[in-house]
């Protein structure tokens, strides 16, 4: 718990530390060798530009930044064996790269002049994107995996044990917690248990009314992120008898995803409290809109849709424009 409260992140392998620690037992020839640690979104700067950074949101989802200080972890970089030096510079987002390589603006002649900020991460950009991009608006992403969101000011003092806090610049925090299955629960049953999506009516079995033979599901089928953290659990499925349809198993499963968001929602209110608005994005709220009502349902409150495509990249390039234009204080669309 400690380590979470400092950095935002559970010790999970979710994250660097143990990833780390672990190559450097079994592959220790590697390790050694390598000159520098990054993310690709750093790499590929380094590539283009001849020089690179991490933005805050980025070293963050790392799990070795101290969420208080915005520098990297000692504790946790001297449990890895990785120094310092071989981490890139930390950046917030209004922290532009001005030492790029000259040769940048010959070979690209449309880039000359061009301002470069650090990578952020993608949930960071998703919440923007969206329109979460305070903590009046919980954003929720729904695709192979799925996660809830807010926004909060400046650093929570405290995290709910089931969360993660990842700061995002000096003033702001994405506080929220991730679902493993939701897009995959769904592959799951069209594959294995053969439900056809377009066979059966699969917006109407969501939208009915809630049916007391609906088996139980714990829908763990690759292990539990927020809010147990519990890598190895497995799905469960009960209350099957004969009489139990493949449709029915279909609800069941998607019910249970959608109370998996509500124990993420319950400990986001503890620190963002009661959200205005709830908005959702991602692959499954476009092909299976009915589940949204199921959402809201189990959430007791309403649930938006985000129609917009490629909410990510709309949210990165605001970033980067209001990071541009600090003086135009003007809310984002």
């Amino acid at each position: 718990m400690e380590v979470q409260q400092r950095t935002g992140c559970r010790l999970h392998t979710s994250y660097l530390t143990p990833r780390l620690r672990w190559l450097r037992d079994t592959a220790p020839d590697t390790f050694a060798a390598a000159r520098q640690w990054m993310s690709l979104g750093e790499y590929v700067y380094l590539q283009l530009l001849g020089v690179t950074a991490a933005g805050t949101s980025t070293a963050a989802w790392t799990g070795m930044l101290d969420r208080r200080t915005g520098r990297w972890d000692p504790e946790l970089l001297a449990a890895c064996g990785v120094p310092v030096e071989r981490l890139s510079e930390i950046r917030d987002p209004d922290q532009p790269i001005r030492d790029v390589d000259q040769q940048v603006g010959r070979k690209w002649p449309a880039l000359a002049g061009a301002v470069w900020f650090p990578v952020v991460a993608d949930g960071f950009s998703s919440n923007v994107g969206a329109g979460a991009r305070d903590q009046s608006i919980v954003a929720a992403a729904v695709a192979t995996s799925g996660a809830m969101r807010v926004l909060v000011k400046k650093v929570p003092n405290n995290i709910p044990s089931g969360l993660w806090c990842y700061r995002v610049d000096g003033s702001r925090a994405l506080l929220g917690g991730a679902v493993n299955d939701v897009g995959r629960a769904i592959n799951w049953l069209t594959s294995t248990v053969q439900i056809s999506p377009e066979a059966a009516d699969l917006d109407g079995l969501l939208l009915a009314q809630p049916e007391q033979r609906t088996p139980l599901v714990l829908p763990y089928f690759t292990g539990e992120r927020s809010t147990g953290w519990a890598a190895d659990a497995q799905a469960v499925v009960a209350g099957v008898s004969a009489a139990t349809t493949g449709p029915m198993l279909f609800r069941g499963t998607m019910e249970s995803v959608a109370i998996s968001y509500a124990r993420i929602a319950e400990q986001l209110r503890e620190v963002a409290g009661d959200a205005r608005q709830i908005v959702a994005s991602g692959r499954v709220t476009q092909d299976l809109p009915a589940w949204l009502q199921v959402l809201a349902d189990v959430l007791g409150a309403p649930v938006a849709p985000v129609t917009m495509k490629r909410v990510t990249l709309r949210g990165t390039a605001l970033i980067a424009w209001r990071s541009s234009h600090p003086a135009l204080l003007a809310p984002i669309p």
